[in-house]
């Protein structure tokens, strides 16, 4: 479980987001909705460490940590991942041979992982090669690999044509209930179909989170509902 507790943070003065708390339970999807510019990537790069809040702490499993252990205990997915040069299980085998493991071991979680989001055929393949909706899906393997605490996926299947899209969540649903998953996403449906949670930023705010079926259905607050339902917020 992740949760940020009181979490703000600017630029250059501007409060960009603000969330007075935020959580996603073990083993589900949280999905992170809201219109562009009000934060949702933000909140992804404070939950990975990658940037601190100005205030506010983040907790994984109830207990506050620091941006290393969220580094170490996390991973972001892109809407458009980049792939390092070599080949497509170079790639995958990369995470775990920096955190020290043999190349024999690395390659093993690499092909592991590969076989897990239907790669292990393009192991040797570079990856430069990759159509779009491969290369999201090298970025899975290469997250998996790390065995991460929380998979934080940021709009992972915004560019990708249907089929390759229905890959990605059948994917997704197959690592639950054994990871914790924050997805940043602009398909309300997608974030129907996934989660168990949904939490709406607007204003730079995060506005509401609760059981996704409630906040699509029955959540009582007009903003909310407004942008639900596709009527302009502004």
């Amino acid at each position: 479980m992740i949760a940020a507790l009181n979490l703000r943070k600017a630029y250059q003065g501007k409060v960009v987001l603000q969330a007075s708390r935020f959580v996603a339970r073990q083993g589900e999807i949280a999905a992170v909705v809201g219109p562009s510019g009000v934060g949702k990537s933000t909140l992804l790069r404070l939950l990975a460490g990658l940037e601190p809040p100005d205030q506010g702490s983040i907790a994984l499993s109830g207990s506050p940590v620091e941006a290393a252990r969220l580094r170490r205990s996390t991973c972001l997915v892109l809407q458009q991942p980049i792939a390092f040069r070599g080949s497509v299980l170079y790639n995958a085998a990369l995470a775990p041979r920096l955190l020290g493991a043999s190349r024999r071991e690395a390659q093993r979680l690499g092909l592991e992982a590969l076989e897990q989001v239907g790669l292990v055929e393009l192991a040797k393949q570079e990856a430069h090669t990759l159509s779009g909706g491969e290369l999201v899906r090298l970025s899975l393997a290469r997250a998996l690999t790390k065995r991460p605490e929380v998979l934080l996926l940021d709009e992972a299947t915004a560019n990708l044509d249907p089929a390759n899209v229905a890959k990605i969540e059948a994917l997704l649903l197959a690592l639950l209930p054994h990871t914790t998953m924050v997805m940043v996403t602009h398909n309300l449906p997608q974030a129907r179909r996934l989660s168990q949670t949904t939490a709406v930023l607007l204003d730079n705010e995060l506005a509401a989170q609760g059981p996704t079926a409630a906040i699509f259905d029955t959540y009582p607050d007009p903003k909310v509902r407004a942008f639900i339902h596709g009527e302009m917020v502004f």
